[in-house]
């Protein structure tokens, strides 16, 4: 859905180092849900049912569809249209009910304003696969998916686990640059430094630092947990960090594994990535609030030389600000058209210290008031 939630708190983005291809050795067999897996030793698959969220995406939404319906493992696909909370559709729930005319197993839900976490709620709520599978309107699926999704939990369900399962999602990262590519470049140096610290620190950082978009669970394990706890973070990033927070606290283990893969294909216009950085500032506030003990308080200008740390501290919630702002926005658009792209990363970055900043101090206000 194009509302993901970038875990973009990282004072100094890792550089896009190239990430090791899944592991797949020997293709296995697709099976269907309720018949012997042959490709794992015996072992009868669940229902799995996927989920997917979107919001005015039309275009991308049946590149995302396709692969998932032409995986037998796919025994129901719940589309979750969110429409925005002013204006129309743009087509795409004529689309879904057009494909739910030619496939059963298709099934559209309309809600309004509900945002990422919201709308995934709305769509586990119409599940009835053993094993939900939450896959982002902006994510396409490798091959054999839902399959190998549906292959790790029958694993689970004969060991008693209760496993949060979560696939590879490398952004796709487009050559040669353009201009106002930077949002998808930080975005995708990011992921790959998450994974990284999935595989060096294991199954409690998966559900700490939990990243949506090709994560499976029991649908019962979902229900019991709540995907959308008290609807907080319908309107802030970082809903997903909260989902696996609780999950964690809820007895569920995270898994990552590579070979369930699938590529993401983000994008982000000046005036998305400014207000994502916004939200995620508030998100981060109230992670730090409500889990303390598995959040750290997060520092926007961590990392920065001393200087210009109380240069823009100073200008925060002050009458420059704005200013600044709009110089540093102007100076990411000049340096894209000049193709002077330090120029462009650096003013980029710049600014979303000042929008965290400015997301941060708004929560923090906020949550005073409240109290």
């Amino acid at each position: 859905m194009h509302h993901h939630s970038s875990h973009a708190e990282v004072p100094d983005e890792p550089h896009l180092q190239p990430h090791p291809e899944p592991h797949a050795d020997e293709p296995r067999p697709e099976a269907r849900a309720g018949e012997p897996d042959e490709g794992g030793a015996g072992a009868v698959l669940p229902s799995v049912t996927v989920v997917v969220p979107t919001h005015r995406r039309r275009q991308a939404l049946t590149e995302c569809l396709r692969p998932l319906l032409a995986d037998p493992a796919t025994s129901q696909l719940v589309v979750v249209v969110d429409h925005p909370g002013r204006g129309g559709d743009d087509g795409t729930a004529d689309d879904v009910r057009a494909l739910a005319a030619r496939d059963a197993r298709v099934q559209l839900v309309e809600v309004r304003g509900a945002g990422a976490t919201g709308a995934n709620d709305a769509g586990l709520r119409a599940a009835t696969g053993e094993v939900v599978l939450f896959v982002d309107d902006d994510v396409v699926a490798e091959p054999g998916l839902v399959s190998g999704h549906a292959r790790r939990h029958a694993r689970s369900f004969e060991e008693g686990e209760h496993l949060v399962v979560v696939g590879h999602m490398p952004t796709t990262v487009p050559e040669p640059r353009a201009p106002g590519q930077f949002a998808t470049r930080f975005y995708a140096a990011e992921y790959l430094g998450c994974v990284a610290a999935w595989q060096r620190e294991g199954g409690q950082e998966v559900l700490r630092r939990l990243w949506m978009g090709n994560v499976s669970l029991r649908r019962a394990d979902a229900l019991r947990v709540g995907l959308q706890g008290d609807g907080t973070f319908t309107a802030l990033r970082h809903g997903d960090r909260e989902f696996g927070l609780r999950c964690l606290r809820a007895g569920l283990s995270g898994v990552y594994d590579p070979a369930l893969a699938s590529r993401h294909a983000h994008s982000r216009t000046l005036a998305q990535f400014r207000a994502d950085a916004r939200r995620q500032g508030a998100g981060r506030v109230v992670l730090a609030e409500r889990y303390p003990d598995l959040v750290e308080a997060a520092d926007p200008l961590a990392g920065l030389p001393s200087p210009l740390r109380r240069v823009l501290s100073a200008v925060g919630a002050g009458p420059a600000e704005p200013v600044l702002t709009t110089a540093l926005s102007a100076a990411v658009r000049a340096g894209g058209a000049l193709r002077c792209w330090p120029v462009e990363d650096l003013a980029a970055k710049l600014l979303r210290r000042l929008d965290h900043q400015a997301g941060m101090r708004r929560a923090s206000e906020q949550s005073s008031s409240s109290n």
